[in-house]
């Protein structure tokens, strides 16, 4: 999991609060509920009211009546799954619409992606394409595909300019990646020997 998940939960340090597990879980329902009222928006974009309200029921029915922690909890996914479905959104708001930045915020919010989950940052990179592939139909420009390739990696180069200028660029590295590789490796032999 990346920086912007630990970023988002200390939202109750702006009110001089604590950062508890109930803060925590309040972020979580405030993430999914986003997702949520996202993903009725885009399938209400496609088709009428009730069918959307049809559509997006089981969903909203499970996430209100489980009891399983699993689903109440913050985790990780819940950022990335709302850059992408927001990404996405804004995307079939504005993709008709001349004169739209939504080529320059569909790959800023794309390019967030690989600093909440890397595991999501594949997919972003396919949607990105798509976007590319969409702008290119309706208006093909290379102005506006250089300023999305610079949109996709202005994220990576707000983010990281910090930790070059304080020469921890090899720290930010070790924690995001190798800390990651060495515990799905640690877990791996785990479930091996236990098996």
């Amino acid at each position: 999991s990346g920086i912007l998940n630990s970023l988002v939960l200390t939202w109750p340090s702006l009110f001089n609060f604590d950062i508890t597990f109930f803060s925590t879980r309040l972020t979580a329902i405030f993430l999914i509920s986003l997702i949520l009222y996202l993903t009725f928006k885009i399938i209400r974009h496609e088709i009428d009211l009730i069918k959307s309200i049809a559509l997006i029921s089981p969903l909203v029915l499970f996430f209100a009546l489980t009891k399983d922690p699993d689903y109440l909890h913050y985790s990780s996914e819940l950022v990335s799954c709302l850059l992408l479905v927001l990404s996405y959104w804004v995307l079939i708001k504005n993709y008709k619409k001349i004169g739209n930045y939504s080529y320059i915020v569909v790959p800023f919010l794309l390019g967030l992606v690989l600093f909440a989950k890397i595991q999501f940052f594949p997919v972003a990179l396919v949607l990105f394409v798509l976007f590319l592939v969409n702008i290119s139909l309706f208006k093909l420009t290379v102005r506006k595909i250089c300023l999305s390739c610079i949109a996709l990696v202005l994220p990576s180069v707000l983010i990281l300019t910090p930790y070059l200028i304080h020469d921890t660029i090899n720290d930010y590295f070790i924690n995001y990646f190798e800390f990651s590789k060495d515990f799905i490796t640690k877990s791996q032999e785990v479930s091996w020997t236990t098996n």
